[in-house]
């Protein structure tokens, strides 16, 4: 079911409030039939925006995630390496021992 105009012309004037005329305006039941209506249509505004607000933030945290993650794999992979080369240093070192023991 669609807005009735009246509805769509507060849903256009409450865009641009603040939340802080949001959260009165959502707790508001004043005199008149359509109290209920604009106080729901608050609520929705101000529901929409801390939605907005909170999947921007999950996405901020999911992407400084994949950043650690990437960092983590990175450093795995340098400390692996480093491993192998200090391995292939002890091999060196060993057969260059044994060449001169060997003399």
């Amino acid at each position: 079911m669609g807005l009735k105009p009246q509805e769509q012309s507060w849903l256009h004037e409450y865009r641009g409030k603040s939340d802080e005329e949001l959260a009165l305006l959502s707790v508001y039941n004043g005199p008149g039939l359509d109290s209920p209506n604009r106080a729901a249509l608050a609520r929705h505004i101000l529901d929409c925006r801390h939605a907005k607000i909170r999947d921007e933030r999950e996405e901020k945290i999911f992407q400084q995630a994949e950043r650690a993650l990437k960092i983590s794999n990175e450093t795995a992979r340098a400390t692996s390496k480093q491993a192998l080369l200090a391995m292939l240093a002890i091999i060196i070192s060993l057969a260059s021992a044994a060449a001169l023991y060997l003399k």
